[in-house]
């Protein structure tokens, strides 16, 4: 209530001002001295330096005494951040604030006091979706509302301001603020995520993520790559499951393109992408060509993951197989590798492979959440079965893990 009244205030300070220039009337002795800023006076603040997770505590800026910016309390740390929000090539400017306090989430009182507004030629847009909207699990466990870096993720002039918002061990989240064409200031999205998507970036010794842009067939993606390390049993890292999916930025919402995945051996696989800040699209990453989808239906993905072995396709293998969802029952065994233990089995006759007969199980529930399913690809005349662990998530079915192995062994 104290946000509204505050705003309801400066408002109507405008609106005051804006009668007594029309009726000359003078209601300087009538108003509040304070009044709501405009652009230009926006672009008098001195620009907050970009918070990076190596200063750990966030800086604590404070405006100019008699301005008031629109939706923002009294008493909190305010950031000032230049970006072309609007993709007109003219400056704009994003305000960001938050209470002094470090801590945002172990006191729900805090979070209706964090938002941000951007000022526009002769406009302003409050944050539509400010922290304290967001789902209960979605702002994480540490509370920063802080720039970042300004970005550029989608294929017009706009840019969006990265925004950490959670501090971890050994990651950092953040969530991206952008100026739709409806001209609202909002979060970035996902189609199958609710609430802000989190841009993830870092990771311990068994993981890691980044996220970067690159461009397919010349149009910009945002690419998401992660990886975990597979170990032996002396804790030796051996092999690197890893995966990149790529994201195309729909006006405020990400939606998902393709992916690829795979299992490597000296490295935790490619990176995700160049720099999001470029701006030229031709700058912002590599050329990666059509990226590949995950298959609509268990059967569909052992069919075109076989297809692709048996064709040397490694590329079609790629696209095919989970990545960071490598089957962790035989990590550092000899079916952590799809595409070797596939190839090994299938090599000794691959014309007889070209017609083998696929048997699945039922499909479970696994404690990820996601739907698996196992089948085994089998022969006549040939005692060595293929059996595949198959994986299903939002954006369709991959191959999780490959065995190939004599029928009736465990």
């Amino acid at each position: 209530m104290s946000d509204l009244l505050e705003l309801a205030r400066t408002e109507m300070n405008g609106l005051l001002e804006a009668s007594g220039s029309v009726f000359g009337v003078d209601t300087s002795l009538t108003i509040d001295p304070a009044r709501t800023m405009s652009l230009d006076d926006a672009r008098t603040l001195p620009l907050t330096p970009f918070w990076t997770p190596d200063g750990r505590t966030p800086a604590c800026g404070v405006l100019p005494p008699g301005s008031v910016v629109p939706g923002m309390p009294s008493d909190v740390c305010a950031s000032t951040i230049e970006a072309d929000l609007d993709g007109n090539r003219v400056p704009d400017r994003l305000v960001l604030w938050r209470p002094p306090q470090e801590d945002l989430v172990n006191d729900p009182d805090l979070l209706p006091r964090v938002g941000a507004v951007a000022f526009l030629d002769g406009t302003f847009h409050l944050l539509a979706d400010p922290p304290s909207a967001w789902p209960d699990s979605d702002y994480g466990t540490a509370g920063h509302f802080e720039a970042a870096r300004v970005v550029r993720l989608g294929g017009d002039e706009r840019q969006q301001v990265l925004v950490t918002v959670t501090l971890g061990a050994n990651t950092v989240h953040h969530v991206a603020l952008v100026l739709g064409r409806d001209r609202r200031l909002r979060t970035v999205g996902h189609e199958a995520v609710a609430g802000p998507f989190r841009f993830s970036e870092g990771g311990g010794a068994g993981y890691r993520s980044e996220f970067g842009c690159v461009t397919s067939e010349g149009r910009p993606l945002v690419s998401l790559a992660g990886s975990v390390t597979l170990g032996g049993q002396d804790g030796v890292p051996t092999q690197y499951g890893w995966t990149r999916t790529f994201q195309r930025l729909d006006d405020t919402v990400l939606r998902h393109v393709g992916r690829e995945g795979g299992v490597a051996t000296n490295s935790t696989g490619p990176p995700a992408g160049g720099d999001c800040a470029a701006v030229v699209p031709a700058e912002r990453g590599p050329e990666i060509g059509v990226p590949g989808r995950a298959a609509t239906s268990p059967t569909r993905a052992a069919q075109e993951f076989l297809t692709a072995v048996l064709d040397a396709d490694r590329n079609g293998v790629s696209r095919l197989l989970s990545g960071t969802g490598v089957e962790q029952s035989w990590g550092g065994g000899p079916g952590s590798d799809a595409w070797v233990e596939a190839r090994r089995a299938t090599q000794a006759d691959r014309q007889a492979w070209r017609s083998a007969t696929l048997r699945c199980a039922d499909q479970e529930i696994g404690t990820d959440g996601e739907s698996y399913q196992n089948c085994v690809y089998e022969v006549a005349n040939i005692d060595v079965g293929l059996f595949l662990r198959l994986r299903g998530t939002a954006e369709g079915w991959t191959v999780a893990g490959a065995l190939g192995a004599r029928m009736g062994r465990s």
